[in-house]
């Protein structure tokens, strides 16, 4: 995700809103490619830890699926720095598909 002066704090860091929008959008792929349509899914719970902030760079985002179910789908994602690669953030995400 491109850093833009619309997603920064005041404080001159990335919102934990706009890393949390990032984490549930970059989980979508992965469960895509596991086989659901990702038009049929809803997010259940997503879970957060922040581990540190985005300044001056962009924000990368993987995602992946850990366990699929018949009808839930249990995921989890790592944001990094795009040029540091420092962990940013980290979650854990469940669907129901």
């Amino acid at each position: 995700m491109p850093i833009r002066p619309e997603i920064m704090q005041p404080a001159g860091i990335m919102h934990g809103g706009a890393i949390a929008g990032l984490i549930d959008t970059a989980v979508v792929p992965a469960i895509g490619a596991s086989g659901v349509e990702p038009t049929r899914m809803v997010t259940i719970s997503m879970t957060i830890n922040y581990m540190g902030a985005i300044a001056d760079e962009d924000a990368v985002c993987e995602g992946w699926v850990t366990r699929r179910g018949k009808s839930i789908v249990f995921c989890s994602a790592e944001v990094t720095g795009a040029n540091s690669g420092r962990v940013c953030a980290a979650g854990t995400l469940v669907y129901k598909v």
